[in-house]
C-alpha cells in the first residue's frame, strides 16, 4: 500500500468509518432547538416518521425511478420543511458524509492520488459538491483530504437549489470552525445542473474534485437517456484540473447503479469525447461484466460505525445500519498510476490475479465464497476451504469485505470456467482495505 502524505497541521480520525462526536452533536443541538427541549432521547424518535417519507423519496418515490413516474420529474425541496430537513441531518447524513470517504480513501491510500501532485500538497484544494444539500459528500470529502495531509486549505463551492439547506451547512461550518480548520465554504443558491452548463465553463479555476454525491439521478433520471449524461460528464471533465478526479455516488437501487455503471463504461472510451479514465470502482477500463450479465449489479455495502443518535432513531425504524450501501464511479483526467507492487505482481502470474470482490467474502460450509472482477474486466467465483485451519485465521478471512481489493496467486481452476480454488489462505499475497 502506498505511504500517505501527512502534514502536522493535518487533524485525525480514528477511521474513514466513523463520524465525528461534533459533527453528531451539532445535528442534534438543532434538533432541540427546533423541538424547544433539551432530551435527545424524547426529541430524536420523534423524527422517525420524516425518516420514513425521506426514505420512500430517496427509493421507492424517487422521481424518475418509481414505475410510472415521468422521465423529468425533479426532487423537490426538502431542505424548506425543517422536520424533513433534521431527519436527513440525523438519520442520512451521516452515512453520506461516510459514503464519501470510503472510494476517496481508496484512491488515496490505493491508488497514490494527489490532487496537486507529489510535490505541492501544501497548496489549497479545490473542492467542488454539485447538487450538495446540507455537504454531507462536500465536507466529507473536504475534511479526508486534510485528515490526509493533502492540502493546508480547501475551498468547497457548495452548488444546490435549496438555499435552507446551504444555509444549513454554512451555519454548521462557520460554528464549527474550530474542527474544521482549512475550510473555506462558497455556498451557491442554484439549480446545479444550470450552474454545470452556464457557471462551470467561466470559474476562474479548475477544480481538484468533483463531486456528484445522490445528485445526478436528481439532476438527469436515468430515463431522460444516456446523452444528456455524457454531455453534463464532459463539461465537468473540462472543469478538472489536471490530476482531478470526478466522484459520482448514487443509491445502491438497481434502477441508479446499473446506469451509472453504463455512464461509467462510456466515459473510459472515446466515442463521445476525451476519455476519463477510471480510478474505481474496478482495476480496468473493460466494461462491467455484471452489467452484460444481467443479473446483479454493482455496488457498495460497506460495515462502518453508526453514531449513537442514530440508533437511537433507528429504535423506531428498525432498518439495518450497520453498514452503509452505494454504487459509485470514479474518474480521473489522467489515468490511475500502477498499484503497489505487491498487487500489480500478481496480476502477471500465470496462477495470479489482482481482483475487487464484488460480492460478500462469506463462510458456507466447509470454506469461503467470493466473487470478484478482475483487472482482466472478467468475474470469477472464488473458493476457498477452511478444512483444517485455526479458528483464529477463519476469523482473520471473515474481516475480508466486499469491495476489498485482493492480490492473488496459487489459484486453480475448478473444472468450471471462472471457477476459481484458492488452495490456501497464503494464496491472498496482498490485501486493501479501507481503515
Amino acid at each position: 500500500m502506498r505511504a500517505r502524505m501527512t502534514t502536522p497541521a493535518s487533524p485525525t480520525v480514528d477511521s474513514v468509518r466513523t463520524y465525528p462526536k461534533w459533527l453528531e452533536g451539532w445535528w442534534i443541538a438543532q434538533a432541540c432547538r427546533e423541538a424547544g427541549r433539551d432530551d435527545p432521547d424524547a426529541v430524536l424518535p420523534a423524527y422517525a416518521g420524516a425518516v420514513q417519507t425521506l426514505s420512500d423519496l430517496f427509493t421507492v418515490a424517487r422521481p424518475g425511478v418509481a414505475q410510472g413516474a415521468p422521465a423529468k420529474s425533479y426532487f423537490p425541496d426538502y431542505g424548506a420543511d425543517a422536520n424533513l430537513a433534521l431527519a436527513y441531518g440525523l438519520f442520512y447524513f451521516p452515512q453520506n458524509f461516510a459514503r464519501v470517504r470510503l472510494p476517496l480513501a481508496e484512491a488515496v491510500e490505493l491508488c497514490g492520488w494527489r490532487p496537486r501532485g507529489e510535490n505541492e500538497a501544501g497548496r489549497t484544494v479545490r473542492v467542488l459538491d454539485l447538487g450538495a444539500g446540507a455537504g454531507a459528500t462536500g465536507l466529507g470529502a473536504a475534511m479526508l483530504l486534510r485528515e490526509r495531509g493533502l492540502a493546508e486549505e480547501v475551498e468547497l463551492t457548495a452548488v444546490d437549489h435549496s438555499a435552507d439547506n446551504l444555509a444549513r451547512l454554512t451555519s454548521l461550518t462557520r460554528e464549527q470552525a474550530a474542527h474544521l480548520p482549512g475550510l473555506r465554504v462558497r455556498p451557491v443558491t442554484q439549480n446545479a445542473l444550470e450552474w454545470a452548463r452556464n457557471e462551470l465553463p467561466r470559474a476562474a479555476e479548475r477544480f481538484d474534485l468533483i463531486v456528484l454525491g445522490f445528485a445526478l439521478n436528481e439532476m438527469l433520471p436515468a430515463g431522460q437517456g444516456m446523452k444528456a449524461r455524457l454531455e453534463l460528464a464532459q463539461q465537468l471533465r473540462r472543469g478538472l484540473s489536471e490530476q482531478g478526479l470526478l466522484l459520482i455516488i448514487e443509491p445502491a437501487l438497481r434502477e441508479t447503479a446499473e446506469p451509472l455503471q453504463e455512464l461509467s463504461d462510456a466515459l473510459v472510451g472515446t466515442a463521445h469525447g476525451p476519455a476519463l479514465p477510471r480510478w474505481g470502482p474496478y482495476l480496468s477500463d473493460r466494461p462491467c461484466p455484471l452489467r452484460a450479465e444481467k443479473k446483479f449489479w454493482n455496488h457498495e455495502v460497506r460495515m462502518w460505525t453508526a453514531p449513537e443518535s442514530m440508533k437511537l432513531l433507528n429504535r423506531k425504524l428498525w432498518r439495518e445500519i450497520d453498514d452503509v450501501k452505494f454504487s459509485y464511479a470514479l474518474h480521473g483526467r489522467v489515468a490511475a498510476p500502477p498499484l503497489a507492487e505487491a498487487y500489480e505482481a500478481a496480476a502477471k502470474e500465470p496462477d495470479g490475479m489482482l481482483v475487487r470482490l464484488v460480492s460478500p467474502f462469506y463462510l458456507r460450509k466447509g470454506g469461503f465464497v467470493a466473487a470478484g472482477v478482475a483487472s482482466d474486466g472478467v468475474k470469477y467465483t472464488f473458493d476457498l476451504q477452511v478444512r483444517g485451519l485455526p479458528k483464529d485465521e477463519i476469523r482473520q478471512l471473515e474481516q475480508i469485505e466486499r469491495g476489498d481489493v485482493l492480490a492473488l496467486r496459487g489459484l486453480k481452476e475448478l473444472g468450471t470456467p471462472r471457477l476459481m480454488r484458492l488452495p490456501t489462505p497464503a494464496a491472498i499475497t496482498a490485501r486493501y482495505h479501507v481503515a
